[in-house]
């Protein structure tokens, strides 16, 4: 009878030992995600499927510059400059649009009369005009129409200087060439071309 409670209340003296053992919780290691890089001159330049003709809305990315395989960074400092001054929005950043139109010029300038149209809004500054395809992809631009739009009473001398490189840009176009959603102009400057990309309605 003895040797029964001896070997009884060893029993009991062990599981209450094991039961007061600290329990120690599994380690559990989540890896933090690391926030998304924002970037105003980010665009994606990949190809995207489908048929793409001049006439529509295309979006200015920037001028590539084929020796150092880069955009370029006067546009990009302008980009930073309008978005810091309209608030930060990252959900509308403001975006450069060239509108291609088929519909005739009908203003007064005899060097636009039955040429199609366009127009477009750099940072500061909307112009239209009259553009003319001949013997494709030959492509020229003229302005008949300059109007200041900023709301603000203030600009920066980036936003400004990007306006004219752009415009002149299209000025000075030569040719142009679309490659997928993506449409290049050409212009008199032997190392850099405009990029566009196709905006859906």
């Amino acid at each position: 009878m003895g040797r029964l409670s001896l070997l009884l209340l060893s029993f009991l003296l062990f599981s209450c030992i094991r039961d007061n053992d600290p329990v120690i919780p599994e380690e559990i290691i989540t890896e933090i995600p690391k926030p998304e890089r924002f970037n105003v001159c980010e665009f994606d330049l990949s190809d995207k499927q489908g048929t793409f003709e001049i006439e529509g809305k295309w979006e200015f990315a920037g001028f590539f510059d084929t020796r150092y395989n880069s955009l370029d960074g006067l546009t990009c400092t302008a980009r930073w400059a309008k978005f810091f001054f309209d608030g930060e929005d990252k959900e509308n950043v403001y975006k450069i649009i060239l509108e291609i139109k088929p519909s005739k010029f009908s203003g007064e300038n005899p060097a636009c009369n039955d040429f199609p149209t366009f127009e477009t809004t750099g940072f500061k500054t909307k112009i239209s005009g009259c553009y003319n395809v001949s013997n494709e992809p030959l492509i020229s631009f003229s302005i008949t129409e300059k109007i200041y739009v900023d709301k603000l009473d203030f600009t920066t001398l980036e936003e400004e200087a990007a306006d004219e490189e752009y415009f002149a840009g299209l000025q000075n176009a030569i040719r142009y060439e679309i490659d997928k959603n993506k449409l290049y102009i050409y212009t008199d400057r032997t190392h850099k071309k405009m990029i566009f990309l196709a905006l859906e309605d």
